[in-house]
């Protein structure tokens, strides 16, 4: 059980999926966006964070970890220091994928840019692409619908069992950047014909209005949004959030993970790879002539 239903002081956050960072929520953070290092950099960043926040191991109320999707060695890394940290305390460990959370963050960030506006008085759907860099030329990548998700409290102190998280409208998947918008196309059923930004009111704005984030967006936006004329595009962030601010990033993974185990969530930390095997099981051997049963004759 949850010792506590909000994020404060005492828990930890640690996340490996691009890049690495440890946190102690309403703290301090410390990001390593070296992927060659982050492995072995790891556990001292843990007793940093600690340190700096004037945290013990034995303090720890609950631990979240990042579960990706993300390549093997540096997700696999993070969530066994987690799962390592969480049976040797004792304490809580919920698991969350990195996209959801910044989905939800991005929600906010619309909330405040069009508070006391007038409200659209046509139907347009705000949807939040977010993003992580698979390697090899491929992105992880995600698509919700985040239209009408409620601002939350100033303290963050939110009621979990009634909090209301973005919407998926795909799967989690990985493509190459420039496949991606056609099958979120094809999620959608259609897309927009003019670009309206994220708060213009005209009369015939489209349905859909496509907000992106993540690490690669700014690597493969040509391919990605750029080739894109037709589409809305609102908010672009060319980083992930664990980049861009990794206090809040360490906040809405809490928020997010917290509100999934209060409405019945698992909140496992099996990692999301995603990626479809390299190598595949070999064909059986085919059976030589005079490879059966030997017998011996005397």
């Amino acid at each position: 059980m949850l010792e506590h239903n909000n994020p404060d002081q005492r828990t930890l956050v640690i996340d490996s999926s691009y890049g690495s960072t440890v946190a102690i929520v309403g703290g301090s953070a410390l990001t390593q966006t070296d992927t060659r290092a982050h492995v072995e950099q790891l556990v001292p960043h843990i007793q940093t964070v600690l340190k700096n926040n004037h945290v013990e191991l034995q303090d720890l109320n609950n631990i979240v970890v990042g579960i990706g999707p993300a390549p093997f060695t540096g997700l696999r890394a993070g969530i066994v220091a987690a799962r390592a940290l969480a049976f040797s305390q004792h304490v809580p460990l919920l698991g969350q994928d990195i996209l959801e959370p910044q989905a939800l963050w991005l929600a906010q960030q619309l909330n405040r840019m069009r508070s006391g506006q007038q409200e659209h008085t046509h139907t347009v759907r705000d949807i939040a692409l977010i993003v992580n860099d698979a390697r090899r030329k491929q992105l992880y990548w995600r698509a919700y619908d985040i239209t009408g998700i409620p601002a939350l409290p100033d303290d963050n102190h939110v009621d979990n069992t009634s909090l209301k998280l973005p919407d998926p409208v795909t799967a989690i998947d990985i493509s190459k950047p420039e496949d991606i918008m056609p099958q979120l196309a094809s999620a959608l059923g259609s897309f927009p014909r003019e670009n309206i930004g994220s708060n213009a009111a005209v009369a015939d704005a489209p349905t859909y209005c496509v907000h992106v984030m993540g690490q690669g967006v700014q690597r493969y936006r040509a391919s990605l949004i750029d080739a894109y004329t037709d589409i809305a595009f609102g908010q672009i962030y060319d980083e992930s959030l664990w980049q861009i601010d990794p206090q809040q990033a360490a906040l809405y993974m809490t928020i997010t993970a917290y509100a999934h185990h209060q409405q019945g969530g698992t909140c496992a930390t099996e990692p999301l790879y995603v990626r479809r095997p390299d190598v595949a099981v070999p064909n059986p051997l085919k059976h030589v002539l005079g490879s059966g049963n030997v017998h011996h004759h005397e």
